[in-house]
């Protein structure tokens, strides 16, 4: 049933809620569906995990604890599957992520050591006026921030009109950066879109004066050991998204890489780079350690 069993010095106390409650919610005999990569406590703390990478927090709206939290995103995925057409296994596609009105987990298979096997995947509505983990929502016809040092968005950041940000040394974006008209980005060093991190305008202009221009997805890693075996599994996070409707240009002083993000303008593209240009996918690796043997996956 599951790829990996939490210690059970751990688990006999209590019985951890699992995706089990997914799959009942969803029709499905959990007794008799794919196997999973691991039991309920590994699910909970790899859900945990993500929400703190992506987020900066460690529970979402109003959850207190991990089995709350695990419970609420999976009620939201059950809610949500015939609406948006969700098949269990598969990776929601851009247009479904973007029709999320709720932060939901999926199982989606993946293999692991050679087995296929579900896991439980966070999903991050980015749903219109949704707060950032700080509460943070600007808003106005035109927007402007100035930052003296570094510039870090988790929240949203949305003008009507035009949309400008300088950040002195470091200009960070992982949540909602969107303008109707024109969106101008600048920062003294790196200026850095991740973790599924959103930038979207009419005309879009990234401007890293010294440092490098980087739109990543950011890849999570999980490991986890049992009697002489080590695990590792990496996961992808939703891609960061840079958007134009008409023109974009990113001007780096060092260097402008996208690693598994997305690149879109509506009619031109322009990069400029001090030194050079990378266009990279995001890489995965799962792996397992017995002893002295290794076996690794990409």
């Amino acid at each position: 049933k599951y790829l990996i069993e939490t210690n059970p010095v751990l688990t006999e106390l209590k019985q951890f809620m699992s995706s089990d409650y997914l799959l009942a919610g969803l029709g499905y005999d959990p007794e008799v569906s794919a196997k999973r990569l691991g039991d309920g406590l590994y699910e909970q703390r790899l859900v945990q995990q993500a929400v703190v990478a992506r987020t900066g927090q460690a529970f979402i709206d109003g959850q207190t604890s991990n089995e709350a939290q695990f419970k609420y995103l999976m009620n939201n995925a059950i809610a949500s599957k015939q609406q948006l057409n969700l098949a269990v296994g598969v990776s929601l596609s851009s247009q479904q992520v973007a029709a999320l009105t709720h932060d939901i987990v999926w199982l989606e298979e993946h293999e692991v050591n050679g087995e296929m096997v579900l896991v439980p995947v966070l999903y991050l509505a980015q749903a219109d006026g949704r707060l950032g983990p700080t509460g943070a929502l600007i808003a106005g016809n035109d927007v402007s921030l100035i930052a003296g040092q570094n510039l870090d968005n988790v929240g949203t950041l949305r003008a009507t009109n035009n949309l400008s940000a300088v950040a002195g040394n470091n200009l960070v974006n992982t949540g909602l950066i969107e303008a109707g008209n024109r969106l101008d980005l600048l920062a003294g060093n790196d200026l850095i879109n991740k973790a599924g991190g959103i930038i979207a305008g009419r005309d879009v202009t990234l401007t890293a004066i010294r440092g490098d221009v980087i739109n990543e997805r950011t890849v999570t890693s999980h490991q986890s050991a049992a009697d002489d075996a080590t695990w590792r599994k990496d996961f992808a996070d939703s891609a960061a998204r840079i958007e134009a409707a008409n023109d974009m240009s990113l001007q780096a002083g060092r260097d402008v890489k996208n690693t598994g993000g997305v690149l879109q303008a509506g009619r031109d593209l322009s990069i400029a780079a001090g030194r050079d240009v990378a266009i990279d996918s995001a890489q995965t690796e799962n792996g397992q350690t017995r002893g002295v043997n290794s076996s690794n996956s990409s």
